[in-house]
């Protein structure tokens, strides 16, 4: 999801809940806000954290699997790359911007990994709709 689009929905669901701040809270308000939060974390922050998890341990394998091959292909310079990214994701760096300079196992990598995380985030975007479409009609009534 671009910066852009993130922005407009951030915002969009501020807007939307900053009424509900100028209000007290009242025990009722109090218990739906919990349980917003509840289900926020159980079905929206904690499934995307443990794709997100699984995702860097996939790509990490990748990485690794990919370094073998390069090594008993003879291919030093590919194996290096490979090493470098390794470390990088070990140190929990962020992907580069650009993979014109990058080797092409590792490029293909990134760009898989970036699709992958591109659906996270899309799923993560849609789970929390699901859950806040409801809970503001609640808030409303």
């Amino acid at each position: 999801m671009n910066s852009t689009r993130r922005f407009f929905i951030i915002a969009a669901l501020l807007f939307l809940t900053a009424p509900l701040a100028s209000h007290a809270a009242t025990p009722e308000l109090t218990a739906r806000q919990q349980q917003y939060e509840k289900a926020l974390s159980e079905r929206v922050t904690s499934v995307y954290d443990a794709g997100f998890l699984q995702l860097n341990a996939n790509y990490f394998t990748g990485v690794e699997r990919s370094i073998g091959e390069a090594k008993n292909a003879g291919d030093l310079p590919t194996a290096l790359a490979l090493e470098a990214e390794s470390k990088r994701i070990a140190s929990k760096e962020a992907l580069p911007e650009s993979d014109e300079q990058a080797v092409k196992p590792l490029q293909k990598l990134r760009a898989t990994y970036r699709v992958e995380l591109a659906k996270l985030e899309a799923q993560r975007t849609a789970n929390k709709a699901a859950l806040l479409t409801p809970y503001l009609a609640r808030l409303k009534q």
